[in-house]
């Protein structure tokens, strides 16, 4: 990089100018272990993730805002589990610091969805949906149908608001069954 600088301007972020903004999801299968936090927290910024979704995180909220917290100066987190028994639900986004400041919403919805709205520089409006469908759908019939229309619900106001928008996660699709 040039060190001369004619118009007294700071050097743009190298990382930011090498890396192009990165999006990824992972069903994590639980995020109890200190270990699992840290290996994540290293992965985001060794592939260079801005935002990572996480699906099946199987932590209740008050345990959620201890996770990650020795990473707050380079991360922001968001998690949501309203199931009783955390096991087999919750979903997270962690975004790099250089993204959150762009944060204007967010929310969960029963564990299985969580959606950040982020309005950026040039007026881009982008909605980032994390998904986790429940993988056994015995029973689960009302439940799904509900969540699917809370989803149907966030992609039409995205759509009707004029946002990009992002819908990723663990879908739990029986591709054999759907064959």
């Amino acid at each position: 990089m040039n060190n001369t600088n004619n118009n007294n301007n700071p050097p743009p972020n190298p990382i930011s100018s090498i890396y192009p903004f990165c999006l990824s999801t992972l069903n994590i299968r639980g995020l109890n272990s200190h270990t699992k936090q840290k290996q994540i927290i290293e992965m985001m910024e060794l592939e260079h993730i801005s935002i990572l979704g996480l699906s099946e995180t199987k932590i209740n909220k008050s345990h959620s805002k201890f996770v990650f917290k020795e990473y707050s100066n380079r991360f922001t987190t968001f998690f949501d589990n309203d199931s009783l028994i955390p096991l087999g639900s919750g979903v997270g986004i962690i975004i790099s610091n250089d993204y959150a400041k762009f944060v204007h919403t967010h929310k969960g919805y029963k564990g299985r969805v969580y959606h950040v709205d982020l309005f950026m520089k040039g007026h881009i409006k982008l909605r980032i949906i994390q998904v986790y469908l429940h993988a056994n759908t015995t029973g689960n019939r009302n439940d799904i149908e509900d969540i699917h229309t809370y989803i149907f619900q966030l992609l039409n106001f995205a759509h009707n608001h004029n946002y990009h928008y992002i819908i990723m996660g663990d879908f739990n699709v029986s591709y054999e069954k759907y064959k």
